[in-house]
């Protein structure tokens, strides 16, 4: 036999730098690769999922680019090294896969995170050649992050040791979640003329189709979601049983949030126990329902018994779900947009409305012709800009829309004048801004202008009308 002297070495290492394998592995029998989706996943909501493989329930494998070469009559050696990241093992042993002589494996020692081998091939009566290195082991990953391998080889001759494959570190475990976010798809809606008490979606655009006037029940939020996230998800290391959304979630609280959830009657079609108060709504979910809810939902709002106006308003949502033992709930809920409803009446539109930081002051004129008080008036602010507090010159910087706490109405047969007082009152300071105006009452009786005085010279304006598109409520 004729062992690989320092020459041939030496000409080895001229023929081009050390090649990269490809590490693949299984995990208690389950494929697992570096590719996107192609990992061991563990459920990150597992609240034991560092729990190790059963034993040999690791396999590595670093199949090399390039066979390694035996010329009959040597006598090659090799040391393989496998190094963990986030992760510990034990009990290793190393498999050669190739062909011709066989290759006789010793450990050449190890670590909690690596293990070492001499590899020798004894190619006395025929040429030989390595494709692969497979290493068996336990797995125990005590952080619950991801698990990454990586793997050299080296050619060992003359006293020398020479590179011959250095595969970077792929990841073969990681951790996700299951549950992803909670949804729903927010719709719109109006109460309707004459007198507010029923739901309709004419000049709105909306999902589901269009309410006729005179509807008692309003489809606010429509498939209520949890998205279950891409991949196939596992129990842990210790157990290869698939986890699924449904499987986690076992109940949960949805708790929606809104104007006269205590006054009209709020359902969700996956059913639910529900209590109520004046601004939200909570239903308490049994498995079956969190996981009817899970997998799409609709939540609608149904006119009283006893007739009531509808206000105008928003609705918001969120779902806390509760899991089953051995996975760690969220303790907090993110809320979703759950339908809007407004009020369909007159919609008078002020421009360029001068607020108390302004040289000038706005007056904004409504009247009602009609034999009985308008129905309520109310304002919205947009497009608006204020200076900071003591800052007395400059264009100020914009600020939020906001809608007035305030509800004003109009004097039969009179008018109600929104001045510099009742603009502080409902906004507070600012230089400018848009106001919008709805009242609730049909637009025959009405009309609405706004007078400027600024630099002694006084502008009136008559202001435009549209109806039953918008509401001061602007959700949408």
């Amino acid at each position: 036999m004729t062992l690989l002297t320092a020459g041939s070495v030496a000409a080895l290492v001229l023929a081009g730098a050390a090649q990269a394998g490809t590490i693949t592995g299984s995990v208690n029998g389950v494929a697992a690769t570096g590719a996107a989706n192609g990992q061991y996943t563990i459920a990150a909501e597992r609240t034991d999922a560092s729990i190790a493989t059963p034993a040999g329930g690791f396999v590595v494998t670093n199949t090399l680019t390039t066979p390694l070469s035996i010329t009959q009559g040597t006598t090659q050696n090799y040391r393989v090294t496998f190094t963990v990241t986030n992760g510990t093992i034990a009990g290793a042993t190393l498999a050669v896969t190739g062909t011709g002589p066989a290759a006789t494996v010793a450990a050449a020692g190890s670590t909690s995170t690596s293990a070492t081998f001499i590899v020798t091939v004894d190619a006395v009566g025929a040429p030989g050649t390595i494709t692969a290195f497979a290493l068996t082991s336990t797995l125990t990953s005590p952080t619950e992050t991801s698990v990454a391998v990586a793997a050299t080889t080296e050619l060992l001759a003359g006293g020398v040791a020479t590179s011959v494959d250095n595969t970077a570190a792929t990841t073969l475990v990681r951790y996700a979640p299951v549950i992803g976010a909670f949804t729903a798809t927010s719709n719109n809606t109006l109460a309707a003329l004459p007198n507010f008490q029923s739901f309709t979606n004419t000049g709105v655009t909306t999902n589901p189709a269009p309410l006729s006037n005179g509807n008692l029940t309003a489809q606010l939020a429509t498939g209520y979601g949890v998205a279950q996230n891409a991949g196939t998800f596992y129990a842990g290391l210790a157990s290869n049983a698939v986890v699924t959304r449904d499987a986690i979630i076992n109940g949960g609280t949805l708790t929606i949030t809104g104007a006269q959830l205590n006054v009209l009657t709020p359902a969700l079609t996956s059913g639910g126990t529900l209590v109520t108060s004046a601004t939200n709504a909570v239903f308490t979910l049994t498995d079956g329902q969190a996981d009817a809810l899970s997998a799409g939902a609709n939540f609608t709002l149904t006119q009283a018994g006893t007739p009531v106006a509808i206000q105008a308003g928003s609705f918001t949502s969120a779902f806390l779900p509760t899991y089953v033992a051995g996975y760690t709930a969220p303790t907090t809920a993110t809320s979703v947009a759950s339908g809007n409803i407004a009020l369909d009446g007159v919609n008078f539109i002020a421009p360029w409305i001068s607020g108390s930081q302004a040289a000038g002051q706005s007056v904004i004129r409504l009247s009602n012709g009609a034999a009985a008080p308008s129905g309520t008036v109310t304002l919205r602010l947009s497009n608006a800009r204020a200076r900071a507090a003591g800052v007395t010159t400059g264009a100020g910087a914009p600020i939020a829309n906001q809608t007035c706490s305030t509800a004003f109405t109009i004097p039969a047969t009179g008018e109600l004048q929104i001045g510099a007082s009742e603009l502080s009152a409902c906004f507070g300071a600012f230089l400018r801004g848009d106001v919008q105006i709805t009242v609730q009452s049909a637009a025959s009786q009405l009309t609405a202008k706004a007078r400027t005085i600024s630099d002694g010279v006084t502008t009136e304006t008559s202001l435009g009308r549209f109806s039953g598109a918008q509401a001061a409520d602007a959700s949408f």
